[in-house]
């Protein structure tokens, strides 16, 4: 992937990447009901997610029943494999930081 050639905030010409943490929070949602792909079992959640550096991606929610999806809930990043080259981000609910 390929930054964008400017800054949509101020037109500067040298974007940079900044890593990200990988967690967020639930900023909106849809469950789609049903699916025509073999690869992606319905229904599944399609989510905007709010990532603590400010910036919202959209991603599929896993490891969660569409039923108990709730706007605000912390979320982390998972990355899981297309194939042996490219995996894709997708989110599920935060796991409780140890103690």
């Amino acid at each position: 992937m390929v930054p964008r050639p400017y800054c949509l905030d101020d037109w500067n010409v040298e974007p940079e990447w900044i890593e990200a943490s990988g967690k967020g929070t639930l900023y909106s949602f849809t469950v789609i009901p049903r699916s025509d792909i073999e690869e992606v079992p319905a229904p599944y959640v399609l989510a905007i997610v709010e990532l603590e550096e400010g910036v919202r991606m959209g991603a599929t929610l896993i490891d969660i029943d569409p039923e108990e999806v709730k706007i605000g809930m912390p979320l982390e990043v998972a990355f899981v494999p297309l194939d042996d080259e490219i995996s894709v981000p997708r989110f599920r609910p935060a796991q409780p930081a140890a103690r």
